[in-house]
């Protein structure tokens, strides 16, 4: 994890910062990067399967069916972090 934590402070650039302010800029990108995966799921999902889910009660349950649900899952988070990722290194810059 540490790993991955230092290849985004790298790719964003921001090694020159404290500590506390790599976390806080990495804190709300992650929290971005949830906002936009829940909608593109919620958009994904039809309308009986969004019932379906406001149901469910643990987030182990929700993520199976999602996941049951969603074809590419994986794939549609890994492009939502990066287009976050690089429309954070625009307006950076």
């Amino acid at each position: 994890m540490e790993n991955e934590r230092e290849k985004i402070i790298e790719k964003l650039n921001i090694f020159g910062l404290a500590t506390e302010e790599q976390d806080a800029i990495i804190g709300k990108l992650e929290e971005n990067i949830i906002d936009r995966v829940n909608l593109a799921v919620l958009e994904k999902l039809s309308s009986a399967d969004r019932e379906e889910l406001n149901l469910m009660a643990s987030d182990l349950e929700r993520q199976k069916f999602i996941s049951g649900k969603i074809a590419g899952l994986q794939a549609l988070v890994e492009e939502i972090s990066r287009q976050t990722v690089d429309e954070f290194i625009l307006l950076k810059n």
